[in-house]
């Protein structure tokens, strides 16, 4: 009887241990801690600090400033873009990318673009280029028309406008790689001033294939 008591009271030890360890909440330092949760909770503040940068970042391209609130019409612009930059991370081969950075800049909107990305074949993109006239050479709209026939350049313009325009570059420099279509193109000619004929030089930047801006020298 003693015997049998005894064993009870250790089982009941033994359980109420057991359960005692379940709850207990172990010290960091103990080689016991679970990090599982502080991890968790870091990767989701990591992800949302990631997609906050780039969200600012996109912002800022569009020529969006962060101290004031997005009109709707803006909004939705910087959500396509966003939705852009998600598609064209899709492209995996040289040949996509090839295909797509040829005629990204001709393209009329981000929205066209990611209509465009969203085809899921190599052929079925050549055959949207061509049934939307790319591959027929580029057009031009009449008021870019009007740009190039007085010989000037305007920011937007793609580089075959610029080369419709100015004509060929006395230098090309590209920045990164070349499919994304970032380049300096240098032009130098004699212009005619009141002192005379003098050479002048310009440096035109080119982002994604179309003109962001320049210098004069």
């Amino acid at each position: 009887m003693q015997k049998n008591l005894i064993l009870f009271l250790i089982s009941t030890m033994v359980v109420a241990l057991g359960s005692a360890c379940g709850t207990l909440t172990r010290s960091e330092h103990s080689g016991y801690y679970s990090l599982s949760n502080d991890y968790d909770t870091d990767i989701a503040r990591d992800n949302l600090e990631r997609g906050t940068i780039t969200r600012d970042e996109t912002a800022r391209e569009l020529g969006y400033s962060s101290s004031r609130s997005l009109t709707d019409p803006e909004r939705r612009a910087l959500e396509e873009r966003l939705l852009l930059v998600k598609a064209e991370k899709t492209l995996t081969s040289k040949i996509e990318k090839e295909q797509y950075y040829q005629y990204k800049p001709v393209m009329k909107s981000d929205r066209e673009r990611i209509k465009f990305l969203e085809i899921s074949s190599i052929e079925g993109r050549e055959r949207w280029l061509a049934s939307h006239g790319f591959l027929d050479g580029e057009k031009f709209s009449p008021e870019m028309q009007d740009i190039i026939d007085s010989e000037d350049i305007a920011v937007g313009m793609t580089t075959g406008a610029v080369r419709k325009s100015w004509g060929d570059p006395m230098m090309v420099e590209i920045a990164g790689d070349p499919l994304y279509g970032n380049e300096r193109w240098k032009y130098s000619k004699h212009v005619s001033t009141p002192e005379g004929y003098q050479a002048e030089t310009k440096i035109i930047y080119f982002e994604a294939g179309r003109v962001a801006g320049w210098e004069k020298f």
